[in-house]
């Protein structure tokens, strides 16, 4: 597989409400899903000078706290303890390639949830996933990730 020479931006998510050593229905860990993926990322070296951004989304992170200002050092500190073997080797793989090793934390959340079914939607989480995808994304005349979506979307 070629990954081509277009810049990519890697997004990781993990779901702070899942003990990450416990098995899902497919008898998976979100720490197995995780080791798959850098496997494949070192397989098709993806982790090169192509890469523009690497992202870690730590969603449901209104069960961390229900103080926003608090939610990212709680969701760092969760995926520090939880799953530092993955970030410390795609440290280790950014700076192989003279990348930015920085950890990119986004608490997600949807919002307030009442009843498992009722949600008050706070788009912030979202909102910020959109601007990084906009900073990363090239600003020319046609090209571009935003201009292809606006184009696709409109035939």
């Amino acid at each position: 597989m070629t990954t081509g020479h277009n810049k990519k931006i890697h997004f990781f998510i993990t779901d702070v409400t899942k003990d990450p050593k416990k098995e899902d229905k497919n008898g998976i860990t979100q720490q197995q899903y995780l080791k798959a993926m850098m496997d494949s990322l070192d397989k098709w070296k993806v982790i090169k000078n192509s890469t523009d951004g690497v992202y870690y989304i730590v969603t449901k992170s209104d069960k961390l706290s229900n103080d926003i200002s608090l939610r990212k050092e709680l969701a760092v500190k969760h995926l520090e303890k939880n799953y530092k073997v993955f970030i410390e080797t795609m440290k280790t793989r950014l700076r192989e390639n003279k990348l930015p090793d920085e950890l990119h934390v986004i608490p997600f959340s949807l919002g307030d949830i009442f009843f498992n079914e009722i949600c008050l939607y706070d788009d912030s989480s979202a909102y910020e996933i959109i601007k990084i995808l906009q900073s990363k994304t090239a600003k020319k005349n046609k090209g571009g990730l935003f201009n292809w979506i606006k184009k696709f979307f409109n035939n």
